[in-house]
């Protein structure tokens, strides 16, 4: 997600807005949005999702069938790089195949325990 000026603005200002509000706010960004959101927001936690292997993303990828070979190896290179980039995150969260179920445990057990810390998170 690539973010303009306007964008960003528009997008810290919903964020912070619902945050007051108390609410927890989840985006599905890319890595370079999640960047440009930790410089716009510091202190938010971040959390990577990533599929259990390379293999089980091309097979989720193929399943789909809504890409062509050549978009299917683009997206599988684009996702090499990110995960190289893991690090940069709070969290990493493996999204397993069929354990859908899981990976939403895991993320709301990271909000639960980013809600229970006695010193909140900054960066």
């Amino acid at each position: 997600m690539k973010f303009t000026y306007n964008a960003r603005i528009a997008l810290q200002c919903q964020v912070e807005a619902a945050i007051a509000a108390g609410k927890d706010v989840i985006l599905r960004i890319d890595v370079q949005g999640a960047a440009t959101v930790r410089s716009m927001l510091p202190g938010v936690v971040s959390v990577f999702l990533v599929a259990e292997t390379e293999k089980s993303l091309v097979q989720r990828l193929i399943a789909r069938k809504t890409d062509e070979l050549e978009s299917l190896v683009k997206r599988v290179q684009t996702a090499k790089a990110e995960l190289e980039r893991a690090q940069e995150f709070d969290y990493v969260v493996v999204n397993a195949d069929g354990a859908m179920e899981r990976t939403v445990a895991h993320i709301q057990a990271i909000l639960e325990a980013e809600k229970a810390k006695v010193r909140p998170h900054t960066k």
